[in-house]
Protein backbone atom coordinates (compact mmCIF):
# COMPACT_ATOMS: atom_id res chain seq x y z
CA UNK A 1 0.00 0.00 0.00
CA UNK A 2 1.00 3.74 -1.15
CA UNK A 3 0.70 5.55 1.86
CA UNK A 4 1.65 8.67 0.25
CA UNK A 5 -1.24 7.57 -2.87
CA UNK A 6 -3.73 6.54 -0.29
CA UNK A 7 -3.64 10.19 1.46
CA UNK A 8 -3.99 12.25 -1.54
CA UNK A 9 -6.62 9.81 -2.69
CA UNK A 10 -8.74 10.25 0.82
CA UNK A 11 -8.06 14.03 0.45
CA UNK A 12 -9.11 14.18 -3.01
CA UNK A 13 -12.36 12.44 -2.11
CA UNK A 14 -13.42 15.23 0.93
CA UNK A 15 -12.53 17.76 -1.69
CA UNK A 16 -15.26 16.46 -4.00
CA UNK A 17 -17.62 16.61 -1.78
CA UNK A 18 -16.84 19.57 1.12
CA UNK A 19 -17.74 22.33 -0.71
CA UNK A 20 -19.38 26.28 -0.49
CA UNK A 21 -22.42 24.56 0.52
CA UNK A 22 -21.15 21.86 2.70
CA UNK A 23 -18.71 24.59 4.82
CA UNK A 24 -20.94 27.14 4.57
CA UNK A 25 -23.28 25.22 6.38
CA UNK A 26 -25.80 25.82 4.30
CA UNK A 27 -26.64 22.42 2.92
CA UNK A 28 -26.18 21.40 6.50
CA UNK A 29 -28.65 23.25 7.79
CA UNK A 30 -31.04 22.72 4.78
CA UNK A 31 -30.79 18.67 5.44
CA UNK A 32 -29.71 18.14 9.07
CA UNK A 33 -30.00 20.78 11.63
CA UNK A 34 -33.47 21.97 10.86
CA UNK A 35 -34.24 18.34 12.18
CA UNK A 36 -32.74 19.31 15.48
CA UNK A 37 -32.06 15.88 17.57
CA UNK A 38 -33.53 13.77 14.54
CA UNK A 39 -30.67 14.85 12.58
CA UNK A 40 -27.92 12.98 14.32
CA UNK A 41 -29.67 9.95 13.02
CA UNK A 42 -29.53 11.67 9.56
CA UNK A 43 -25.73 12.14 9.86
CA UNK A 44 -25.54 8.44 10.97
CA UNK A 45 -27.25 7.34 8.07
CA UNK A 46 -24.87 9.89 5.59
CA UNK A 47 -22.06 8.11 7.37
CA UNK A 48 -23.20 4.57 5.91
CA UNK A 49 -22.92 6.22 2.70
CA UNK A 50 -19.50 8.46 2.82
CA UNK A 51 -17.58 5.41 4.67
CA UNK A 52 -19.18 1.94 3.49
CA UNK A 53 -20.59 2.31 -0.18
CA UNK A 54 -18.15 4.85 -1.69
CA UNK A 55 -14.83 2.72 -1.01
CA UNK A 56 -17.17 -0.33 -3.23
CA UNK A 57 -18.47 2.23 -5.78
CA UNK A 58 -15.00 3.03 -6.11
CA UNK A 59 -13.14 -0.27 -6.23
CA UNK A 60 -16.40 -1.83 -8.54
CA UNK A 61 -15.88 0.71 -10.95
CA UNK A 62 -12.19 0.14 -11.34
CA UNK A 63 -13.14 -3.63 -11.68
CA UNK A 64 -15.44 -3.23 -14.36
CA UNK A 65 -13.05 -1.30 -15.74
CA UNK A 66 -14.69 2.16 -15.70
CA UNK A 67 -12.80 4.69 -16.70
CA UNK A 68 -15.41 7.21 -16.73
CA UNK A 69 -19.29 8.07 -15.62
CA UNK A 70 -20.80 7.72 -18.86
CA UNK A 71 -18.81 4.58 -19.50
CA UNK A 72 -20.73 2.76 -16.72
CA UNK A 73 -23.82 4.20 -17.95
CA UNK A 74 -23.04 3.14 -21.80
CA UNK A 75 -22.26 -0.17 -21.03
CA UNK A 76 -24.58 -1.04 -18.28
CA UNK A 77 -27.69 0.56 -18.93
CA UNK A 78 -30.33 0.78 -21.73
CA UNK A 79 -31.31 3.41 -23.84
CA UNK A 80 -32.93 6.10 -23.21
CA UNK A 81 -31.98 5.12 -20.05
CA UNK A 82 -27.75 5.57 -20.47
CA UNK A 83 -28.65 8.60 -22.74
CA UNK A 84 -30.61 10.40 -19.84
CA UNK A 85 -28.00 9.59 -16.99
CA UNK A 86 -25.40 10.76 -18.34
CA UNK A 87 -26.90 14.72 -19.07
CA UNK A 88 -28.13 14.29 -15.42
CA UNK A 89 -24.68 13.59 -14.55
CA UNK A 90 -23.25 16.42 -16.21
CA UNK A 91 -25.43 19.12 -15.18
CA UNK A 92 -24.54 17.52 -11.73
CA UNK A 93 -20.89 18.18 -12.83
CA UNK A 94 -20.98 21.73 -14.19
CA UNK A 95 -23.79 23.13 -11.96
CA UNK A 96 -21.80 22.38 -8.90
CA UNK A 97 -18.97 23.74 -10.12
CA UNK A 98 -21.41 26.81 -10.92
CA UNK A 99 -22.07 26.59 -7.30
CA UNK A 100 -18.45 27.30 -6.29
CA UNK A 101 -17.37 29.92 -8.45
CA UNK A 102 -20.64 31.52 -6.86
CA UNK A 103 -19.72 30.66 -3.52
CA UNK A 104 -16.53 32.54 -4.26
CA UNK A 105 -18.28 35.60 -5.72
CA UNK A 106 -19.89 35.30 -2.42
CA UNK A 107 -16.67 36.09 -0.39
CA UNK A 108 -15.16 38.48 -2.17
CA UNK A 109 -18.10 40.45 -2.55
CA UNK A 110 -19.59 40.63 1.22
CA UNK A 111 -17.05 39.72 3.18
CA UNK A 112 -13.80 41.52 1.32
CA UNK A 113 -15.80 44.41 -0.02
CA UNK A 114 -14.67 43.26 -3.41
CA UNK A 115 -16.44 43.12 -6.69
CA UNK A 116 -18.40 39.54 -6.67
CA UNK A 117 -16.67 39.14 -10.42
CA UNK A 118 -13.21 39.41 -9.58
CA UNK A 119 -14.34 36.57 -6.71
CA UNK A 120 -15.12 34.38 -9.58
CA UNK A 121 -12.81 35.16 -12.18
CA UNK A 122 -9.86 34.52 -9.54
CA UNK A 123 -10.96 31.12 -8.42
CA UNK A 124 -11.42 30.71 -12.05
CA UNK A 125 -8.04 31.12 -13.13
CA UNK A 126 -6.38 29.16 -10.40
CA UNK A 127 -8.88 26.27 -10.95
CA UNK A 128 -8.02 26.22 -15.05
CA UNK A 129 -4.07 26.57 -13.45
CA UNK A 130 -4.32 23.25 -11.43
CA UNK A 131 -5.91 20.86 -13.79
CA UNK A 132 -3.25 22.50 -16.20
CA UNK A 133 -1.73 19.81 -14.55
CA UNK A 134 -4.18 16.99 -14.76
CA UNK A 135 -4.55 14.26 -12.03
CA UNK A 136 -1.23 14.79 -10.24
CA UNK A 137 -1.94 18.85 -9.85
CA UNK A 138 -5.63 18.04 -8.47
CA UNK A 139 -4.02 15.06 -5.68
CA UNK A 140 -1.79 17.96 -4.78
CA UNK A 141 -3.88 20.54 -4.44
CA UNK A 142 -6.17 18.75 -2.27
CA UNK A 143 -3.35 17.09 -0.01
CA UNK A 144 -2.99 20.88 0.70
CA UNK A 145 -5.68 22.35 1.38
CA UNK A 146 -8.35 20.06 2.76
CA UNK A 147 -6.23 19.70 6.20
CA UNK A 148 -6.34 22.82 6.48
CA UNK A 149 -9.57 23.35 5.88
CA UNK A 150 -10.35 20.20 8.66
CA UNK A 151 -8.25 21.84 11.12
CA UNK A 152 -10.10 25.49 10.72
CA UNK A 153 -13.59 23.98 10.60
CA UNK A 154 -13.02 21.74 13.55
CA UNK A 155 -11.19 25.04 15.85
CA UNK A 156 -13.90 26.82 14.94
CA UNK A 157 -16.62 24.57 16.60
CA UNK A 158 -14.74 24.48 19.32
CA UNK A 159 -13.64 28.02 19.75
CA UNK A 160 -17.72 28.69 19.74
CA UNK A 161 -18.71 26.00 21.74
CA UNK A 162 -16.07 27.43 24.25
CA UNK A 163 -17.62 31.22 24.17
CA UNK A 164 -20.86 29.60 23.95
CA UNK A 165 -21.68 27.21 27.05
CA UNK A 166 -25.32 27.29 27.66
CA UNK A 167 -26.17 27.65 24.14
CA UNK A 168 -25.84 23.86 23.58
CA UNK A 169 -29.35 23.36 25.10
CA UNK A 170 -31.16 24.55 21.97
CA UNK A 171 -30.26 21.39 19.86
CA UNK A 172 -33.13 19.92 22.29
CA UNK A 173 -35.73 22.70 21.43
CA UNK A 174 -34.68 23.86 18.26
CA UNK A 175 -36.59 22.72 15.33
CA UNK A 176 -38.21 23.32 11.70
CA UNK A 177 -42.14 22.90 13.39
CA UNK A 178 -43.09 22.49 9.51
CA UNK A 179 -41.57 19.44 8.96
CA UNK A 180 -43.16 16.47 9.53
CA UNK A 181 -41.77 13.85 12.17
CA UNK A 182 -40.14 11.47 9.44
CA UNK A 183 -38.67 13.99 6.98
CA UNK A 184 -34.84 13.18 8.11
CA UNK A 185 -34.83 10.35 6.81
CA UNK A 186 -35.92 11.87 2.93
CA UNK A 187 -33.20 14.43 3.72
CA UNK A 188 -30.57 11.97 4.74
CA UNK A 189 -30.93 9.77 1.89
CA UNK A 190 -31.36 12.81 -0.38
CA UNK A 191 -28.15 14.19 0.72
CA UNK A 192 -25.88 10.72 0.50
CA UNK A 193 -27.31 9.72 -2.88
CA UNK A 194 -26.22 12.93 -4.31
CA UNK A 195 -22.75 13.16 -2.56
CA UNK A 196 -21.78 9.45 -3.36
CA UNK A 197 -23.29 10.12 -6.68
CA UNK A 198 -21.11 13.77 -6.98
CA UNK A 199 -17.52 11.57 -5.66
CA UNK A 200 -18.47 8.73 -8.20
CA UNK A 201 -18.60 10.77 -10.83
CA UNK A 202 -15.17 12.69 -9.92
CA UNK A 203 -13.31 9.63 -8.42
CA UNK A 204 -14.37 7.64 -11.07
CA UNK A 205 -11.79 9.24 -13.57
CA UNK A 206 -8.97 9.42 -10.67
CA UNK A 207 -8.78 5.67 -8.76
CA UNK A 208 -8.56 3.69 -12.30
CA UNK A 209 -5.48 3.40 -12.41
CA UNK A 210 -4.74 3.16 -8.67
CA UNK A 211 -4.15 -0.02 -6.66
CA UNK A 212 -7.53 -1.58 -5.15
CA UNK A 213 -6.05 -1.49 -1.70
CA UNK A 214 -5.15 2.27 -1.60
CA UNK A 215 -8.41 2.40 -2.89
CA UNK A 216 -10.81 1.23 -0.23
CA UNK A 217 -8.42 2.54 2.27
CA UNK A 218 -8.51 6.34 1.17
CA UNK A 219 -12.19 5.97 0.55
CA UNK A 220 -12.54 4.71 4.62
CA UNK A 221 -10.71 7.43 5.34
CA UNK A 222 -11.97 10.22 3.37
CA UNK A 223 -15.90 8.88 4.21
CA UNK A 224 -14.50 9.04 8.20
CA UNK A 225 -13.47 12.66 7.46
CA UNK A 226 -16.18 13.80 5.67
CA UNK A 227 -18.63 12.38 8.21
CA UNK A 228 -16.58 13.78 11.43
CA UNK A 229 -16.83 17.10 9.73
CA UNK A 230 -20.64 16.96 8.99
CA UNK A 231 -21.06 16.14 12.79
CA UNK A 232 -18.89 18.59 14.21
CA UNK A 233 -20.86 21.50 11.41
CA UNK A 234 -24.38 20.05 12.72
CA UNK A 235 -23.14 20.76 16.21
CA UNK A 236 -22.21 23.94 16.01
CA UNK A 237 -25.29 25.06 13.61
CA UNK A 238 -27.64 23.79 16.25
CA UNK A 239 -26.43 25.22 18.95
CA UNK A 240 -26.01 28.60 17.18
CA UNK A 241 -29.29 28.46 15.66
CA UNK A 242 -33.16 27.90 17.11
CA UNK A 243 -34.65 29.17 13.50
CA UNK A 244 -33.57 29.34 10.07
CA UNK A 245 -30.64 31.22 9.54
CA UNK A 246 -30.91 34.68 7.73
CA UNK A 247 -27.36 34.32 6.80
CA UNK A 248 -26.47 33.48 3.48
CA UNK A 249 -22.95 31.42 4.98
CA UNK A 250 -24.44 30.70 8.40
CA UNK A 251 -21.46 29.06 9.87
CA UNK A 252 -19.69 32.34 9.06
CA UNK A 253 -21.84 33.74 12.41
CA UNK A 254 -19.59 30.72 14.54
CA UNK A 255 -17.10 32.11 13.01
CA UNK A 256 -17.51 35.87 14.05
CA UNK A 257 -18.78 34.85 18.05
CA UNK A 258 -15.22 32.67 18.19
CA UNK A 259 -12.87 35.89 17.54
CA UNK A 260 -11.53 37.98 15.01
CA UNK A 261 -8.83 35.70 13.78
CA UNK A 262 -11.10 33.01 13.67
CA UNK A 263 -13.39 34.10 11.63
CA UNK A 264 -10.59 35.62 9.22
CA UNK A 265 -9.20 31.87 8.80
CA UNK A 266 -12.56 30.74 8.07
CA UNK A 267 -13.02 32.92 5.63
CA UNK A 268 -10.11 31.44 4.36
CA UNK A 269 -10.98 27.50 4.66
CA UNK A 270 -14.21 28.54 3.33
CA UNK A 271 -12.92 29.63 0.22
CA UNK A 272 -10.45 26.26 0.14
CA UNK A 273 -13.50 24.27 0.07
CA UNK A 274 -14.79 26.11 -3.28
CA UNK A 275 -11.90 25.87 -5.29
CA UNK A 276 -10.78 21.91 -4.08
CA UNK A 277 -14.76 20.75 -5.13
CA UNK A 278 -14.57 23.18 -8.21
CA UNK A 279 -11.38 22.09 -9.51
CA UNK A 280 -12.41 18.43 -9.30
CA UNK A 281 -15.37 19.04 -10.41
CA UNK A 282 -14.58 20.72 -13.47
CA UNK A 283 -11.66 18.30 -13.86
CA UNK A 284 -14.61 15.05 -14.32
CA UNK A 285 -17.13 17.10 -16.71
CA UNK A 286 -13.90 18.41 -18.36
CA UNK A 287 -13.18 15.07 -19.06
CA UNK A 288 -16.62 14.13 -20.10
CA UNK A 289 -16.76 16.45 -22.67
CA UNK A 290 -13.44 15.95 -24.25
CA UNK A 291 -14.76 12.33 -24.65
CA UNK A 292 -18.09 13.74 -26.47
CA UNK A 293 -16.91 16.25 -28.98
CA UNK A 294 -13.21 14.67 -28.98
CA UNK A 295 -11.18 17.46 -28.56
CA UNK A 296 -7.59 18.08 -26.77
CA UNK A 297 -7.66 18.17 -22.90
CA UNK A 298 -6.94 21.99 -23.32
CA UNK A 299 -9.20 22.63 -25.41
CA UNK A 300 -12.18 20.87 -23.10
CA UNK A 301 -11.15 23.34 -20.06
CA UNK A 302 -12.35 25.83 -22.05
CA UNK A 303 -15.31 24.47 -23.28
CA UNK A 304 -16.68 24.13 -20.26
CA UNK A 305 -16.50 27.70 -19.82
CA UNK A 306 -19.76 27.93 -21.99
CA UNK A 307 -21.90 25.21 -19.53
CA UNK A 308 -20.40 27.00 -16.06
CA UNK A 309 -20.74 30.67 -16.62
CA UNK A 310 -24.45 31.16 -17.06
CA UNK A 311 -25.37 29.56 -13.96
CA UNK A 312 -23.64 31.64 -11.78
CA UNK A 313 -24.83 34.92 -11.70
CA UNK A 314 -28.02 32.96 -10.25
CA UNK A 315 -26.33 33.59 -6.64
CA UNK A 316 -24.94 31.03 -3.61
CA UNK A 317 -27.89 30.27 -1.63
CA UNK A 318 -30.50 30.12 -4.69
CA UNK A 319 -28.13 27.35 -6.70
CA UNK A 320 -27.77 25.61 -3.42
CA UNK A 321 -31.44 25.21 -2.25
CA UNK A 322 -33.07 24.82 -5.46
CA UNK A 323 -30.30 22.56 -7.57
CA UNK A 324 -29.42 19.97 -4.31
CA UNK A 325 -32.83 18.88 -3.40
CA UNK A 326 -33.34 17.69 -7.22
CA UNK A 327 -30.14 16.43 -7.52
CA UNK A 328 -30.73 14.23 -4.52
CA UNK A 329 -33.65 12.49 -6.02
CA UNK A 330 -31.60 12.05 -9.30
CA UNK A 331 -28.46 11.18 -6.83
CA UNK A 332 -30.85 7.76 -5.40
CA UNK A 333 -31.66 6.56 -8.85
CA UNK A 334 -27.78 6.77 -10.03
CA UNK A 335 -27.16 5.01 -6.85
CA UNK A 336 -29.95 2.43 -7.05
CA UNK A 337 -28.60 1.44 -10.73
CA UNK A 338 -24.84 0.91 -9.09
CA UNK A 339 -26.24 -1.24 -6.13
CA UNK A 340 -27.46 -3.25 -8.71
CA UNK A 341 -24.69 -3.88 -10.91
CA UNK A 342 -22.70 -4.90 -7.64
CA UNK A 343 -25.36 -7.27 -6.52
CA UNK A 344 -25.22 -8.29 -9.94
CA UNK A 345 -21.25 -9.25 -10.21
CA UNK A 346 -21.02 -10.92 -6.57
CA UNK A 347 -23.61 -13.34 -8.01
Amino acid sequence: MNKKRVVGLAFTYVGSVVGAGFSSGREIWRFFARHSVSGVYAVGIVAVFFTILAPVFFKLGKKCGIENYQYFFYRYLPQPFSYFFDLIYSCFLFGSVSVMLAGSGAVFYNLLGLPYLIGVVITLVFVLFTLILNREGILAVNSILIPILIFITIYTVISYLSETVFIPVKMVVSKDLSLSKYNWIKDSLLYGSYNLAMAIAVMTNIVYKEEDDDITVAGIIGGILLSGLLLIIFIGLTTAFADRPSQEIPFLYLAGKAGKGIYLFYIIALYFAMVTTATVNYYAFTKRLISLFKVKYETGLLLALFFVLPLVPSGFSNLVDSLYPLFGVLGMLIISFYSILLLKRKK
